[in-house]
C-alpha cells in the first residue's frame, strides 16, 4: 500500500494500483504460504515426503539469491549513477544492516539476561550468545528479494540495488557469525578433551 502513495500510476488509481501489485505479490508469497500451512495440518505424509528433499532447499535459496543479485547489479550498471551516489547507497545499505543486527543482538542480551531462554526441540537452555544470536537474526535478516523486486518493478531500478547491497551485507554478517560460532566450538571441543 506504500507504493501507490510513493509513485503513483499515471494509469490506475490508488485502490487499482494496489490491487495490481497484489496480484503479483500472491503467486509469490502469500500462496505458497497457503499450501505450506495447508500440506502441515491436511496431509502429513506428504510432508514427510518434502521435509526429506529439504537438502535442496539451500541450493534453491542461492540460485534465487543469485538471480535477484544480478538484477540488482544490472539495475546498477544501466543506471549511470555517479560513484558519490553509489558510495552513499553503499553505505546507507551497510550501516542499516548493521545497526539492525546489532539492535536485535542488544536486544537479544536483554532478553536472555531476564528470562532463561530454551530451545523449543531439544528444551535445553540456550544462553545468552545463542539468544542474542537469535534475536540478531531476527531483526536482521530481511527477503532482499522481494525488496529488489518490488524496487526493480515498482519504483526506480535503483532501488534494486540498494537491496541487493544489503543481501551482500547480511550474508557477510551471517558468514562471520558461523566462522565465529566454529571458533567457539572447535575451543570447546579442545578444553572438554
Amino acid at each position: 500500500m506504500v507504493i501507490p502513495l510513493v509513485r503513483p500510476s499515471a494509469e490506475l488509481g490508488f485502490w487499482a494500483y494496489v490491487g495490481h501489485i497484489a496480484l503479483k505479490i500472491f503467486p509469490v508469497l502469500i500462496l505458497p504460504a497457503i499450501v505450506a500451512w495447508t500440506i502441515r495440518y491436511t496431509t502429513h505424509k506428504l510432508q514427510r515426503i518434502l521435509m526429506r528433499l529439504s537438502r535442496y532447499t539451500f541450493y534453491i535459496w542461492g540460485v534465487g539469491l543469485t538471480l535477484a543479485m544480478v538484477l540488482a547489479t544490472r539495475a546498477l550498471i544501466l543506471s549511470n549513477l555517479p560513484l558519490g551516489a553509489v558510495a552513499l547507497v553503499v553505505a546507507v545499505s551497510m550501516a542499516a544492516c548493521a545497526l539492525q543486527f546489532a539492535y536485535g543482538r542488544f536486544i537479544g542480551r536483554r532478553l536472555a539476561k531476564g528470562n532463561d531462554a530454551v530451545n523449543a526441540r531439544s528444551g535445553k537452555a540456550l544462553g545468552e550468545e545463542a539468544e542474542c544470536t537469535t534475536v540478531g537474526q531476527a531483526m536482521g535478516q530481511k527477503n532482499t528479494g522481494f525488496l529488489i523486486w518490488l524496487g526493480y518493478n515498482y519504483m526506480t531500478t535503483v532501488t534494486s540495488v540498494a537491496g541487493g547491497l544489503y543481501a551482500i551485507w547480511q550474508n557477510l554478517f551471517n558468514s562471520w557469525e558461523l566462522y565465529r560460532k566454529g571458533r567457539a566450538d572447535a575451543r570447546a571441543a579442545r578444553t572438554a578433551k
